[in-house]
């Protein structure tokens, strides 16, 4: 099987992990107070972090996964029209905006 195919097979597994940790440990809890003298009401969100560590955790290996199959792709794709294998290295993402 492709590479490329692997890692975004990967990354759909983690995408279920976090999908059923946000299922079974709600990351925020909400909560609504109302002033009893001027009558407004306010939400307020209170995290979880040990929850909200985990998922940014998983959400880091999902997006690790789609990058590599996309480096895996473009390594497929420029295989017969790269000079060199270093110009096959991987996608090029620019830090700014100017190339």
């Amino acid at each position: 099987m492709n590479s490329a195919c692997l890692k975004d097979q990967r990354a759909e597994k983690h995408y279920a992990e976090l999908a059923a940790l946000i299922r079974k440990h709600k990351p925020f809890r909400y909560f609504v107070e109302t002033n009893f003298k001027t009558g407004e009401k306010a939400t307020f969100a209170k995290k979880d972090e040990e929850v909200a560590n985990q998922g940014a955790i998983i959400i880091g290996d999902i997006i690790h996964n789609f990058r590599s199959a996309l480096d895996h792709t473009y390594w497929n794709c420029t295989e017969q029209s790269a000079k060199s294998d270093g110009e096959r290295r991987n996608i090029p993402f620019y830090l700014t905006t100017t190339l």
